[in-house]
């Protein structure tokens, strides 16, 4: 059975702080997340679930919300709007090796499996569609 109107609704809009913060906001986006990875992945459901809220938790931390056994963040670049400077996005690698993608008013990325190389190609891949790469914060 395919994903149902309301989850995909509930899963095209970015995370929020505010949603990460709610209760039920943030369990509706593990459940439909979970059954996302159901229907597309053809994982089981406990697997699907233990999935959902690790990408749950990445895009929380995206947005300054941290799980009770957070994921700390080992580096990050900002996207740069190269005409006006103005920050667009953030690439992050955490320190289990998940790579989380912001850009903009899309909803987060987040690997699901270590993949720190991801990190240095989605750098190559903004960069090459015009925008700037910078230390996150102004960090060097």
């Amino acid at each position: 059975m395919p994903v149902s109107e309301h989850c995909e609704l509930v899963l095209k809009q970015p995370a929020t702080r505010e949603t990460c913060l709610d209760f039920r906001g943030i369990r509706s986006r593990v459940t439909c997340g979970a059954w996302q990875i159901m229907e597309e992945e053809k994982r089981p459901f406990g697997e699907a679930v233990k999935s959902s809220w690790g990408r749950r938790k990445a895009e929380c931390a995206a947005v300054g919300v941290f799980s009770p056994e957070p994921v700390e963040p080992k580096k990050a670049v900002d996207l740069v709007d190269p005409g006006t400077g103005e920050k667009k996005g953030v690439i992050t690698l955490f320190e289990d090796g998940a790579v989380s993608v912001c850009v903009e008013k899309a909803p987060c990325y987040v690997t699901e499996r270590p993949s720190p190389e991801i990190y240095y190609i989605a750098q190559a891949f903004y960069s090459g569609m015009g925008y700037g790469v910078k230390p996150h914060g102004g960090e060097e």
